[in-house]
C-alpha cells in the first residue's frame, strides 16, 4: 500500500540540529510530544553540534524529558551538521515515512504535524513547509518564487542575483506551490529524504535554498509546496543567532560553494559578511568557479 494513500498510519523521524540554545531545544520538543491527531509514530534525533559541556547536560536532559535520542558531536561542524544528522538516521535502519527538519530556534504550532503530513499524503508534493508571523503578518517561511536580477559584474559582464525579502501569505491560503522551503521546519517523504541530503559543503549561508533548489531539480517542479495552515513560530524566546556560525569567513565560504554549484548569489548576504556588495561580489566570485 502506498503511504500516500489517505488514513494510512506513519512513522515520522524528526531530525533537530541543536547547538548552545537549552531553553529552544526543550520548547521544540515539548511542541513535538504535544502534537494531537497524528495517527502514526514519533520518533526524534537531536544532534548536539559540539555545545559546551555545561550547556550539553541541559539539552541531553531536555532529550531525556522528551525521549528523544542526544547524539553530541565532538567539534562545531556548521551547518555540515544537517548532512551528518541525515547519515546518522537514515543510513542506520529502515527509512521513516516522513523526515522532519528542524532548527533549535522554532515552536510548532499544534496541528503542524497532521496539516504538513496530509499534504505529501495527497501525492503532488514530496515536501512541505512552514508559515509564520514577522512583523503582526503571516508570511511563507521561503519564497513562492525567487526572482532574479542583474548587476555589472566587478571583472566585468553581468552576475545573477536574487535577494531574500518575506513574502506575504495575503489571500492565497492552503496548498501552496513555492519554490523554496525554509528547512526551519520542513516535512520530507523518507525516500526522498534518503536520496537528497544536505550538502555537507555549507558553513552558513545558503544551505537551506540549495536543499530546495536539489529538491526541484531532482523531483520537478512540483517538488515543494507550503501548507498555509502548518504554522511555527521562530524565535518565539528572542534567540538571537548560534554564536560563531555566522562570521565573514564562514558566510564568505559558503556563498562561493553556493554561486560554483548555482551559478547566482543573494545579494544581501553582503551583510552577514559585513560587507558592502560590491566588497562581497568580488570577495565570492574571484575565488568561485559559477557560471
Amino acid at each position: 500500500m502506498s503511504y500516500r494513500q489517505k488514513g494510512i498510519p506513519v512513522r515520522t523521524h524528526f531530525l533537530v540540529l541543536a547547538y548552545e540554545r537549552p531553553k529552544g531545544l526543550t520548547n521544540l520538543l515539548a511542541s513535538i510530544r504535544a502534537q494531537h491527531g497524528f495517527s502514526g509514530s514519533v520518533d526524534i534525533t537531536v544532534l548536539d553540534n559540539a555545545s559546551r559541556p555545561h550547556v550539553s547536560a541541559l539539552l541531553e536532559a531536555a532529550c531525556l524529558t522528551y525521549e528523544a535520542r542526544y547524539v553530541r558531536h565532538t567539534e562545531n561542524a556548521f551547518m555540515r551538521g544537517k548532512r551528518l544528522l541525515e547519515d546518522l538516521v537514515l543510513d542506520e535502519g529502515p527509512v521513516p515515512d516522513v523526515v522532519v527538519h528542524l532548527d533549535d530556534d522554532v515552536i510548532l504550532e499544534p496541528g503542524w504535524l497532521t496539516e504538513t503530513t496530509a499534504v505529501l499524503r495527497g501525492g503532488r508534493h514530496a515536501a512541505c513547509g512552514s508559515v509564520e508571523h514577522w512583523q503582526g503578518e503571516l508570511v511563507y517561511s521561503g519564497q513562492t518564487e525567487l526572482r532574479f536580477t542583474e548587476m555589472p559584474r566587478p571583472s566585468g559582464g553581468q552576475l545573477r542575483c536574487w535577494e531574500w525579502e518575506w513574502q506575504r501569505v495575503g489571500t492565497t491560503t492552503g496548498i501552496v506551490p513555492v519554490e523554496f522551503a525554509g528547512h526551519r521546519a520542513m516535512a520530507v517523504l523518507g525516500e526522498v529524504a534518503s536520496a537528497v541530503r544536505h550538502d555537507e559543503v555549507y558553513r552558513i549561508g545558503g544551505e537551506d535554498l540549495d536543499y530546495s533548489l536539489e529538491l526541484r531539480r531532482d523531483l520537478g517542479s512540483d517538488a515543494l509546496a507550503i501548507a498555509t495552515s502548518a504554522l511555527i513560530q521562530h524565535r518565539a524566546n528572542g534567540e538571537e543567532d548560534a554564536p560563531g556560525f555566522r562570521t565573514p569567513d564562514n558566510v564568505i565560504s559558503s556563498w562561493q560553494h553556493f554561486y560554483a554549484k548555482w551559478g547566482f548569489l543573494r545579494t544581501n548576504a553582503c551583510t552577514e559578511a559585513g560587507m558592502t556588495l560590491d566588497q562581497f561580489v568580488t570577495a565570492v566570485t574571484t575565488s568561485g568557479t559559477g557560471a
